[in-house]
C-alpha cells in the first residue's frame, strides 16, 4: 500500500509484474501511479510475465502494450526490462521465489539467486 507505514521499500528490488483478464486502461493507471509515486525509479529491474484473458489465454498484444508503458515510464533511468518471462497464470509457469537475492544479467539472459529457497 502506496504512502502508508505497510509500504515495502523499493530501493534496489527487480519487480515482477504479470496479471490475468486485466483491462489495458487499468495497468496503465497502476503503472503510471507507480512511477508518479516514485517507485520505479528505484528499482534495479523489471521481468513481465505472462498478461493472460479470463481463459488463461496469453494476450501479446497486451504484454506489448504493458512493456511499451513501462518503457516509456522508465526512459530516464538505466533498468533493464524482460518481457515474456514464462511465469504467469498460463501453462508455462516457472516459480519465482520471493523475497531472496537475485542477480538479473542482461548480457546472458539469466536470472540467477543467491540462495536456495
Amino acid at each position: 500500500m502506496i504512502g502508508t507505514p505497510h509500504e515495502i521499500s523499493w530501493n534496489d528490488k527487480i519487480l515482477f509484474l504479470e496479471d490475468i483478464g486485466e483491462t489495458p486502461y487499468r495497468l496503465d493507471r497502476f503503472l503510471t501511479h507507480l512511477s508518479q509515486a516514485g517507485c520505479l525509479q528505484k528499482i534495479r529491474g523489471f521481468i513481465l510475465g505472462t498478461f493472460t484473458d479470463d481463459d488463461r489465454k496469453e494476450k501479446a498484444a497486451l504484454r506489448k502494450s504493458v512493456t511499451a508503458r513501462i518503457v516509456e515510464l522508465c526512459q530516464d533511468t538505466d533498468i533493464p526490462i524482460w518481457e515474456n518471462f514464462p511465469t504467469g497464470h498460463s501453462r508455462r509457469n516457472l516459480t519465482l521465489p520471493v523475497g531472496l537475492e537475485v542477480e538479473m544479467d542482461s548480457r546472458t539472459g539469466t536470472l540467477s539467486f543467491h540462495k536456495s529457497p
